[in-house]
């Protein structure tokens, strides 16, 4: 009966371990992707986030985590922002 609780938690234990690896590796992943179209730093302004196989970065105010309203069409949310920026006091 023992081994089977010892072979039960090491399971446990190798599938936290892997999660937990993953989760490591995805701002590196990020970084590797996005770090040819963005600008150095661009880690403490923008946030990733993963866009089916490809990374991307989220349309949201930096300053005050303002998202683009629903009747925004899409190819116009960063537009908005840019325009929002200017006003924001965040």
């Amino acid at each position: 009966m023992s081994t089977t609780n010892v072979g039960n938690s090491r399971s446990a234990l190798h599938s936290a371990v892997a999660k937990r690896s993953v989760t490591l590796l995805v701002p590196r992943a990020a970084v590797t992707y996005l770090r040819m179209s963005l600008p150095a730093g661009w880690e403490s302004y923008w946030r990733a986030r993963k866009c089916g196989r490809y990374w991307g970065i989220t349309i949201m105010c930096p300053r005050c985590e303002m998202k683009p309203p629903k009747e925004i069409k899409p190819w116009n949310r960063w537009r908005w922002l840019a325009a929002h920026e200017v006003g924001c006091k965040g």
